[in-house]
């Protein structure tokens, strides 16, 4: 007879990369940013230097420039090769069969939205965690040897 496995046994722990966050969240030069074009040598006028900007004019710019971009997959290629986040570009790649055209954008910018919102709790936790690491050292000196 196996023995049953409590919740603390059977829970996952997860260790927060909190490099590869930070990088994922920063503000890239502009050399480095997404330029939106509505077709070749046709600029919008419109970059993002960060995944978060990228996530407000994703909204806002003009249709044909986010469809002109994901039939090339510039969206996939920029935030995985620049920002560094291949699990946000695999989820993006994956809604060419997923959705009609029309709905590209709104599809694009909550998977945006939520990829960045998961990302930015990850780095709050793992602050406030280290926040308790600092404040019980700082309490217990000897309790950090």
């Amino acid at each position: 007879m196996k023995a049953k496995m409590s919740n603390v046994h059977m829970r996952k722990k997860i260790k927060v990369n909190t490099k590869l966050v930070k990088k994922i969240l920063r503000t890239i030069p502009q050399n480095e940013a997404f330029y939106f074009f509505t077709s070749i040598r046709e600029y919008t006028g419109e970059y993002a230097t960060s995944l978060d900007i990228f996530c407000t004019k994703i909204r806002l710019v003009d249709l044909k420039s986010v469809l002109f971009h994901f039939d090339r997959q510039d969206f996939e290629k920029w935030i995985k090769g620049t920002i560094g986040d291949a699990i946000l570009a695999n989820k993006i790649s994956e809604i060419k069969n997923s959705v009609n055209r029309e709905e590209f954008r709104t599809e694009i910018h909550r998977i945006v939205e939520q990829r960045l919102s998961q990302l930015k709790k990850l780095l709050a936790s793992t602050r406030a965690s280290l926040d308790c690491r600092e404040e019980s050292t700082q309490l217990n000196p000897i309790a950090s040897s």
